[in-house]
């Protein structure tokens, strides 16, 4: 099962499919991971214009009453509730609504008087407030291993950095940044990617990409997740490309996560405060963006005396005002941006 995750991922970079089609090819590579004879759901939703009526793709063995709770759900939950409910990668619903009054009545109507006894949710929650939603219910409680929420969370930073990409390449043109072939050769590379060291970081990402991809996946699947990181170096994603002749290439795209300014604040240090923000760990944040654990803490802690951050709580209040700054920032210049780039 775990060599699925893989083969998840790798629906995930598929950036050439309508957006139909792509969240339909997810949840039939997230069956096998998560589902349990009720099937799997797929969506985008948009948690900054608090949108909680996604367009749902679910395999087909998904019975009508469970598609039924989740439209349900999402009609009838206020934004608190579901705002809260994609700020981890790797959840049950039980776990996020466990002591949540305002959740109470939801989990009677729409869950226990149906027959449905739990739900696992993978959040792929990019910084712009866009979140990709997998989840699928399950008839009896469920809890997570470890290893499972581990296996997760890494996947939904893969999913998330597809998300943002789809998006990005949708909304305008975006000329690669580097192309290189499978075994590691740059055959083409541009502005901050050409360099010597950039080269060096995309070839060796490029190795371990494919090391992960061949037989790695079968024998030592999570070894395998371990080696293709989401970014590399915080900067670039790297998708395949088939050429008419057959020949395959990995293209690197700058697929940076962008948040809005921050006074005294690095860009990066916006970054690793924006995903800690939205609950990735040091180590699941370190994953994301291709980055040394060591190296995500220091930013971090840097970041949060920056911005005066103390605890969770402060935390989410300075992501809600750099989210409404980043909002007020595209009524001005792209008003229609967030759902033109959704659009199939």
């Amino acid at each position: 099962m775990r060599q699925n995750a893989l083969s998840l991922i790798e629906a995930g970079y598929d950036i050439a499919s309508s957006e139909a089609d792509w969240l339909a090819e997810l949840g039939r590579m997230a069956l096998p991971l998560i589902g349990d004879g009720l099937g799997v759901w797929a969506y985008v939703v948009d948690t900054r214009q608090k949108r909680f009526m996604p367009r749902a793709v679910c395999t087909p063995d998904v019975p009508r009453h469970v598609i039924d709770a989740i439209v349900g759900m999402h009609e009838d939950a206020d934004e608190e509730v579901f705002a809260r409910g994609y700020d981890s990668s790797a959840l049950t619903l039980s776990e996020r609504l466990a002591g949540d009054a305002h959740a109470a009545p939801l989990i009677e109507r729409y869950m226990t008087s149906l027959g449905i006894g739990d739900a696992i949710c993978l959040n792929a929650s990019d910084s712009s407030g866009l979140t990709l939603a997998l989840g699928a219910a399950r008839p009896k409680s469920v809890r997570m291993t470890k290893g499972e929420r581990a296996r997760f969370g890494r996947i939904c930073a893969h999913l998330t950095a597809a998300l943002r990409l789809r998006i990005r390449l949708a909304a305008r043109e975006q000329a690669p940044s580097a192309i290189l072939t499978p075994d590691g050769k740059v055959v083409h590379a541009e502005n901050d990617a050409s360099s010597t060291q950039s080269c060096e970081r995309l070839r060796e990402a490029v190795t371990r990409q494919e090391r992960a991809r061949g037989k790695l996946r079968s024998t030592d699947a999570d070894a395998a997740l371990e080696l293709w990181r989401g970014l590399v170096s915080g900067r670039w994603t790297l998708v395949d490309r088939f050429e008419r002749d057959g020949r395959r290439y990995l293209v690197a795209h700058e697929n940076q996560p962008e948040v809005a300014r921050a006074f005294a604040l690095s860009r990066r240090e916006r970054q690793v405060l924006a995903l800690a923000a939205l609950g990735r760990s040091v180590k699941l944040i370190a994953y994301e963006l291709g980055l040394g654990s060591g190296t995500v803490g220091a930013y971090l802690a840097s970041a949060r005396a920056k911005a005066g951050i103390r605890d969770r709580p402060e935390l989410a209040r300075w992501f809600a005002r750099t989210i409404a700054a980043e909002l007020e920032l595209e009524r001005d210049s792209l008003p229609a941006a967030s759902e033109a780039s959704l659009a199939t």
